[in-house]
């Protein structure tokens, strides 16, 4: 469990406003469209002010996702298999949960788009109702509107602030909720404690959730018929093509769809994975963005017409794969 001491500036902002926090993570068995998925761990650190001092709770467990471990899975967080086994199934925990997010501030990397949407979804798989926080602070999100690109993971992210990380521990939901604080530390020390006290500065509950419903929208269509164009799937859902492609690309890396699935039906697909390299190299090897790839990779002789972020995010996650083949072409291997 985390130290006060570590993270003064937090403590500081919350007595100022008279607010509490929970900062949340949790780790999987796979991809959220499998129907092997479940949570196998929860992490939970709640931050607060009693008696006019600041107090730290924690809560983590593991968890049996109600399926056979995922080898993939393992190979990232490294729960022991017996451990997995051998916990309670998530309705166990779903209404502390709920209790810990509720009347706080959520906290998180990528918390709007994966962790509440995991919960949402685990919890409907159990008949368990959902508690909303009364805020949430997407660190993810807030670090790419801040710095004006994408942060990276979140290793990559609090390595750039100056935080130490153990690359051992990494993908433990207890160690990785340690993380979020100390980097949300920083960014306050930053940029200043409207980061977590400021309602408007940050998309409110009800905004994550209608977001969350266009990305869960957005994946279902293309579990269901594949993937068309960001326009054509803009259309269905009533959203702007640039809504539907950040919905997509948003999905992919949340894991709620592989890059596969993207890559075996979009048409720019052949052109994008065998230029992508040469696109970077050319970009001047930009880290975390897209767009000036984008950019040289539409110069190029012979780019098709149809080509879109939601592509390149899948063949950038599909190459770093190590099951990404050599030659370009129809995807075969799973990812």
């Amino acid at each position: 469990m985390i130290d006060l001491l570590e993270i003064p500036n937090v403590c500081a902002a919350i007595a100022k406003n008279d607010s509490k926090i929970t900062v949340l993570d949790l780790e999987t068995n796979g991809f959220m469209h499998r129907p092997t998925f479940g949570i196998c761990e929860v992490s939970l650190t709640h931050v607060f002010y009693e008696l006019g001092q600041p107090r730290v709770r924690s809560f983590s467990k593991w968890v049996n996702p109600g399926h056979a471990v995922d080898p993939q899975a393992q190979a990232v967080h490294a729960i022991p298999t017996e451990a997995i086994n051998s916990a309670p199934i998530w309705s166990h925990f779903a209404h502390e949960v709920s209790e810990w997010l509720s009347g706080s501030i959520a906290v998180g990397y990528n918390i709007g788009a994966f962790d509440l949407a995991v919960i949402l979804q685990q919890n409907h798989r159990y008949g368990m109702r959902f508690l909303l926080p009364d805020a949430v602070v997407d660190l993810y999100e807030v670090c790419t509107r801040l710095l004006g690109s994408s942060p990276g993971t979140l290793a990559q992210c609090c390595r750039g602030f100056g935080i130490a990380v153990d690359a051992s521990k990494l993908h433990r939901a207890d160690y990785d909720v340690d993380l979020s604080l100390l980097l949300l530390d920083r960014l306050i020390e930053a940029y200043g404690p409207s980061l977590v006290s400021n309602p408007p500065t940050f998309p409110s509950v009800v905004e994550h959730m209608e977001q969350l419903a266009r990305i869960w929208a957005a994946a279902s269509l293309i579990w269901k018929n594949g993937f068309t164009s960001e326009r054509d799937i803009g259309l269905q859902l009533g959203i702007s093509t640039f809504g539907a492609s950040r919905a997509i690309v948003t999905a992919l890396r949340s894991s709620l769809i592989s890059p596969k699935l993207v890559l075996d039906d979009s048409p720019s697909a052949p052109f994008v994975l065998e230029h992508l390299i040469a696109a970077f190299e050319r970009a001047g090897r930009p880290r975390n963005a897209s767009k000036p790839i984008m950019d040289v990779m539409r110069t190029m002789s012979g780019a098709p017409p149809s080509l879109d972020y939601s592509t390149l995010e899948a063949a950038m996650m599909f190459l770093m794969s190590s099951t990404a083949p050599a030659t370009p072409g129809r995807i075969t291997s799973p990812t």
